[in-house]
């Protein structure tokens, strides 16, 4: 049995002290390949690395919404696309999309960066119109670049108190014309899972789908063929019911593919075979 954790952030310092342990054990329960995901600039440099040292890791580039303090939005489509062509162990661009839930507080830019704003992240508020525009900007910069290099895009969507992220993340990929690259960690209802597949997206499961408060969730999941959905951990984040708590890793990635299995009522083994599949053939690893 062969898996793939398709969103991980290896790069992260949660494992910067027994990275090739956490690899040994992702092997041994049957994860073939890891899709390390780039939050920023400097991040994306790094997971870059990481795939170029290790032949089971691929990478993708891109700046999160949560991440966009100082981003020159001017340069940044630039910026973003030679880093994509810096490697052939670049997959996908992302992490990107919209986070409406809450956001950092906006204090001055820094000096002579055009199109900046610097963010506080020790006081966090409720989005602001300015800052919603500049995750759209955001957004569809990274559209352009996975469009212009024919890569798949890695989307992330928080609502906040509605669901205005939904709305207009697809309602910017429905005009954009670009149908490759997933709804990653989808927390949304069945209906917003059916309207994204029908643009052409896969569906993202991480651990969250195990909790016991998931329920809308699972049914989301029901509701899809399994040829469009991939799994993935998140890691080190949002670790399955059994490890919560804990440190998400990618052998944890069976947790989430068993539920999946036991929702649908098939096989692990069927399960893994065909989510394997979906990955390869967009990520085209």
């Amino acid at each position: 049995m062969q898996l793939i954790d398709s969103h991980a952030h290896l790069d992260f310092e949660d494992f910067h002290g027994d990275f090739d342990t956490v690899l040994h054990r992702a092997e041994q329960s049957g994860v073939e390949n890891i899709i390390s995901i780039g939050v920023d600039l400097t991040q994306s440099g790094k997971v870059v690395t990481l795939a170029e040292n290790y032949p089971n890791i691929f990478a993708t580039v891109g700046v999160h919404p949560e991440e966009m303090g100082g981003i020159n939005l001017e340069t940044l489509h630039d910026d973003l696309l030679e880093l994509a062509k810096s490697s052939k162990k670049i997959v996908g661009i992302g992490e990107t999309g919209l986070d409406y839930y809450t956001s950092p507080s906006v204090i001055p830019a820094k000096a002579g960066i055009q199109g900046s704003v610097a963010l506080d992240p020790s006081s966090r508020a409720g989005m602001t119109r300015e800052l919603k525009e500049r995750q759209k900007q955001l957004f569809q910069i990274h559209i352009d670049v996975a469009k212009h290099l024919g890569l798949p895009l890695v989307v992330h969507i928080r609502n906040g108190e509605d669901e205005e992220a939904a709305n207009t993340a697809f309602e910017i990929l429905k005009d954009s014309g670009y149908t490759k690259g997933v709804i990653h960690c989808f927390t949304l209802n069945a209906d917003w899972a059916k309207r994204f597949v029908g643009l052409g997206f896969k569906i993202g499961f991480t651990g969250i789908v195990t909790y016991k408060s998931a329920e809308e969730i699972r049914e989301a999941a029901s509701s899809l063929s399994l040829q469009d959905i991939l799994l993935e951990t998140d890691c080190p984040f949002l670790a399955p019911q059994k490890y919560r708590g804990q440190r998400n890793e990618p052998s944890y990635v069976t947790e989430v593919a068993l539920k999946i299995a036991e929702i649908k009522g098939i096989t692990l083994e069927k399960v893994a075979k065909q989510t394997t599949i979906n990955v390869k053939e967009l990520f085209n690893i």
